[in-house]
């Protein structure tokens, strides 16, 4: 796996990094409430907004790269039922899990009826909302790889397979081409209008698009990386994400509560044609620049680097949770003062997330839950 996915082995724990860092700055975005003797800084709020246009596209982009590589050259989970099995256990149980601490932590039980609750916790309550949502992505995906690709039959003798190999680019199917960007253009489409389903599904459809975008990517992977793999490439998508990012925000349109459903509707839908070019083109530097650095400049990671992968799960699990109790349960907020305040949570986070990840993956229900 780490002579083919060197880049996914890079850009999991940066965006992991990403995830921390825009979660530190999120109080001053007015993604979360404020926290007690809190002081607006402007600049901080522009980098949450920063890190916020591609920071869960990328990840759900790197579990679908990945998942490509898994069907389409190992030839994994050949059947709905086994990676419904799987993804139910790696993804959705650990979320109700540790929904459940989340809601006792921070939520007041009094303010929901039981069926709300039970919802909120089987849909991922706080952060967890990422997990379940993937979980359908996965789903959705095995669905779109049936109807896209045909296995190639096991008899066929090596040459035969080395000649299908050089046709298509791929080790265990081949495509049907038009399915496959047809259905990229549904998913694009239908990620433009919210769709308010509970248990992740909503979600999902937000989002999946990027799912299959990082699974195309695989299967075109070795035509993008010799095309577009080279520095004026790179200079130009990021130049590209960077002007996005400074539009959107010019045409952003704030959405007030207190407005009908039509007008909700509509400047929804607006802002997301808005924000979903910045995000794409956002993901798009993020894999030009960690591939051009790999395989033009020859650099590659450091051992710690690889041996995040094994954590990264575990610590996308706590770091909320250290923030929320740095935030609102402690006097840091009031001690060190709204410039520090971010930078600090930061460092924290980081190390106690670490810590609390390596300790659950020394027991038997932490390895289950997060190995």
């Amino acid at each position: 796996m780490g002579k083919y996915l060197l880049d996914a082995v890079v850009i999991r724990p940066l965006i992991l990094g990403i995830v921390v860092i825009y979660h530190a700055f999120i109080i001053y975005n007015g993604g979360w409430e404020e926290p007690v003797g809190f002081q607006s800084i402007k600049w901080y709020g522009w980098i949450a907004k920063f890190f916020d246009t591609f920071q869960m596209p990328a990840i759900i982009f790197v579990s679908g790269y990945i998942y490509g590589y898994q069907q389409l050259t190992l030839g994994r989970f050949d059947s709905l039922k086994d990676i419904m099995i799987k993804k139910f256990k790696r993804l959705v149980l650990p979320s109700v899990f540790f929904s459940l601490i989340y809601f006792f932590m921070f939520y007041r039980w009094e303010d929901y009826t039981f069926l709300s609750s039970v919802l909120k916790i089987l849909s991922g309550v706080g952060h967890l909302w990422f997990l379940p949502m993937l979980f359908w992505c996965f789903v959705v995906g095995k669905i779109l790889v049936n109807m896209c690709f045909k296995r190639l039959p096991s008899q066929l003798n090596q040459n035969e397979l080395g000649t299908l190999n050089s046709k298509c680019g791929l080790e265990v199917v081949i495509s049907k081409d038009v399915y496959v960007w047809m259905s990229f253009l549904f998913l694009l489409m239908i990620s433009l209008f919210p769709c308010p389903l509970p248990l992740g599904l909503g979600s999902a459809t937000r989002y999946m698009v990027f799912f299959w975008g990082g699974f195309l990517v695989w299967k075109y992977r070795d035509w993008i990386i010799e095309k577009t793999c080279d520095l004026k490439y790179v200079v130009l998508i990021v130049s590209c994400f960077l002007f996005l990012f400074l539009l959107s925000n010019y045409f952003f349109i704030s959405v007030s509560e207190d407005q009908n459903l039509i007008g909700r509707l509509i400047k929804y839908v607006v802002n997301r044609i808005v924000i979903l070019p910045v995000s794409i083109s956002g993901v798009c530097a993020i894999y030009l620049l960690t591939n051009y650095v790999i395989d033009k400049c020859r650099v590659r990671p450091a051992s710690w680097v690889v041996n995040a992968g094994a954590i990264c799960f575990g610590v996308y699990i706590y770091q909320q949770f250290v923030l929320e109790v740095l935030y609102y349960k402690t006097s840091l907020p009031q001690l060190v003062g709204p410039y520090w305040l971010p930078w600090i949570a930061c460092v924290v986070t980081f190390v106690l997330s670490i810590m609390f990840s390596q300790l659950t993956l020394k027991t038997r229900l932490g390895r289950y839950l997060i190995g």
